[in-house]
């Protein structure tokens, strides 16, 4: 529904018959299909957000495995020196 601001709003509104039913569905179905619109944006953005947080947790793993190969040859190392 359009609610009128003014006098004038209030004339247009009720001249131009603004608030009928299918107007009035329409407005509503353009609104909620704008929400729906943005929801999938966000969505979009999450999903690429995850997947770049993804890559980096991958790259963070095989630094992690190379990180515990040096110290199990380090510690070797060590050992055989005893």
């Amino acid at each position: 529904m359009l609610y009128p601001l003014t006098p004038t709003g209030k004339f247009t509104i009720e001249r131009l018959r603004l608030n009928r039913s299918p107007l009035i569905r329409n407005r509503l179905k353009r609104s909620q299909r704008a929400k729906e619109l943005a929801l999938l944006q966000r969505y979009s953005e999450l999903v690429a957000l995850l997947e770049n947080m993804n890559g980096q947790m991958s790259l963070l793993m095989d630094e992690q495995q190379t990180l515990l190969k040096e110290q199990r040859d380090l510690l070797r190392l060590l050992l055989r020196r005893k």
